[in-house]
Parts: structure tokens; C-alpha cells; sequence
């Protein structure tokens, strides 16, 4: 299957010749966003009015993925290094009804506070994750994430759920 790359570009000069971001992102059979500043990359979404083009790119069963910043996104919520000094709570677009944690294992003090923000119901359930061991959530309904994840040996990893456990109980796939 070919495979055609394309950089939606939002720091743009305004011209009679550019295709809006509708025309742009509706025309994708799959979108994929990477790291980066979860807070700045939302704020630019809804002040261009990308965050209701995605939702529609959504309802339209066209894929949404991506990695760290370009994963949390998509949930309600979850920490993030966004803001100088501390890891604080940074609210996603909530396609996904679901808290979220990327980077759960390597970056240590996040799995403290995802687990008790949870715990205080400042976050809802979710689902953390490994983005460098490939560790994924493939969503088919808002009412379960499957969690697929297989590391460089192809044996399984551990992806935690408080959505379907104990707060903390790994789900061993």
C-alpha cells in the first residue's frame, strides 16, 4: 500500500490558494501526531478550530494516533510536562472518555500522581503506557481499549488499566 506523508502546517500566512484545515485533515485516511508540548499543541488546535475538524475526522472513522503528547490528546486528561517546573494534569479532547498516561514506566514521578490523581477522581480511569517499548491502545468503542503492546523480543508487556483492575493491578497480555 503506498504510503503519501503529509505536515499539517498551523503556523500559516493566510492565501486565497490554501486548502483549509477541514479540506486538509478530512482528506486523510489516517492522522498520526508525535511529541511534544501537549498544552501548546491543544491551544493551537482550538484557537485554528482544528480540535472540531479532528472530532468530525473521528466520527468519520478516519485513524488517530500518535505518541506521548500526540496520544494523550485524544483522552480527557493526564499529566504532562507542559508547564515549567512540575508535571501537572493537562485536559486532552476526550474523544477517548478515559485518563491517560504515556511515558507511565520512564519518567518515575508520573506513576505516583496518575495513580493518585485517579484515586482523588481528578482524573477519570484510563489507560497507561510505554511509548519506547511500542506499547499501544488500540480503540474499537469508547467503552473498552484493547491494549496491544509486544517489546523488541516480542514477548508482552505489562499496559496498566484502572479502568478494568485494582488502581495499580497490571493487566499481563
Amino acid at each position: 500500500m503506498p504510503l503519501r506523508p503529509y505536515v499539517l502546517r498551523t503556523f500559516i500566512n493566510s492565501s486565497p490558494d490554501q486548502k483549509t484545515f477541514e479540506e486538509q485533515i478530512l482528506n486523510y485516511d489516517a492522522i498520526i501526531f508525535g511529541g511534544g508540548n501537549t498544552l501548546n499543541m491543544l491551544a493551537i488546535w482550538k484557537a485554528q478550530g482544528i480540535d472540531t475538524v479532528l472530532r468530525k475526522a473521528y466520527d468519520e472513522g478516519i485513524v488517530l494516533a500518535g505518541g506521548s503528547a500526540g496520544s494523550l490528546c485524544w483522552f480527557t486528561g493526564g499529566y504532562s510536562d507542559s508547564r515549567p517546573k512540575q508535571l501537572s494534569i493537562v485536559y486532552g479532547l476526550g474523544f477517548l472518555n478515559f485518563s491517560h498516561c504515556p511515558h507511565y514506566h520512564s519518567e518515575p514521578d508520573k506513576k505516583p500522581l496518575y495513580q493518585q490523581a485517579i484515586l482523588e477522581g481528578k482524573l477519570k480511569e484510563g489507560y497507561a503506557c510505554e511509548l519506547p517499548n511500542f506499547s499501544c491502545v488500540v480503540h474499537s468503542t469508547n467503552t473498552y481499549l484493547s491494549p496491544f503492546s509486544k517489546n523488541e523480543s516480542g514477548a508482552p508487556l505489562l499496559v496498566f488499566s484502572f479502568a478494568t483492575t485494582e488502581p495499580g493491578a497490571p493487566i499481563n497480555l
